[in-house]
């Protein structure tokens, strides 16, 4: 796979991982308010924490490609 076809394989992965972060950051903030004021929000399927180690892989990807191309 060329570097091109990885960074964008990258970049949907990395959008991905913080649209699911966000919808963490909307359950987390909601939890406060009455039932009524809820909206409802899909569960992502990982923890918060799986989240974070997984946008922490693959910006250790992101790096390693950056240093190839950079090579």
């Amino acid at each position: 796979m060329e570097h091109v076809d990885q960074l964008r394989v990258m970049a949907l992965r990395l959008s991905r991982l913080n649209q699911a972060l966000q919808a963490w950051d909307t359950i987390e903030a909601q939890e406060g308010l009455p039932t009524d004021q809820q909206t409802a929000i899909d569960r992502p399927e990982l923890s918060r924490r799986a989240l974070k180690g997984s946008l922490i892989m693959l910006l250790a990807d992101i790096n390693r490609l950056d240093q190839e191309v950079s090579a």
